[in-house]
């Protein structure tokens, strides 16, 4: 009779993707993002991030809110849709999430969420290296390895 010898399992690991908008940057993150994924040994899962600012000035202004908000809008969809068509035909495991907030306080909490093991940060077309340090609250704090893509 054969011992009754189990293999343990392995909590799948987790990249947290963090994407701007639909810019070259964001794309070269994620194409870091699922390259790490595919050399992976074992389960392994990414997660994209797409954080929204809050569209201020809505009693101010509210042609210009329902103009960013459309922008958003457009900008989510065309992330998403291409996220679809490029990852629907790998074995990957991954999830698309939209945030709106603060860049570093939504990437922290989905971090906390997902329990993720390693950060990749898109930096951004127009501000650079800047945004760098605008999330250094969250690089402070984080638990896992952060690669910022620029």
């Amino acid at each position: 009779m054969t011992p009754d010898v189990r293999t343990p399992t392995r909590r799948a690991v987790t990249v947290l993707a963090s994407i701007n908008d639909d810019s070259d940057v964001s794309w070269r993150a994620v194409d870091y993002a699922v390259g790490l994924v595919q050399r992976q040994p074992g389960p392994v899962r990414v997660i994209f991030v797409h954080v929204v600012p809050k569209a201020g000035g809505v009693n101010v202004y509210p042609d210009l809110y329902a103009a960013m908000v459309d922008a958003q809008d457009d900008c989510v969809r065309t992330v998403r849709s291409r996220l679809t068509a490029e990852l629907q035909p790998t074995p990957i495991e991954w999830d698309y999430r939209c945030r709106t907030g603060s860049r570093s306080l939504e990437l922290r909490r989905v971090a906390e969420e997902v329990e993720a093991d390693l950060l990749v940060i898109a930096g951004e077309t127009k501000r650079g290296w800047r945004s760098l340090f605008s999330t250094a609250a969250l690089l402070r704090r984080a638990h896992f390895p952060v690669v910022f893509v620029s």
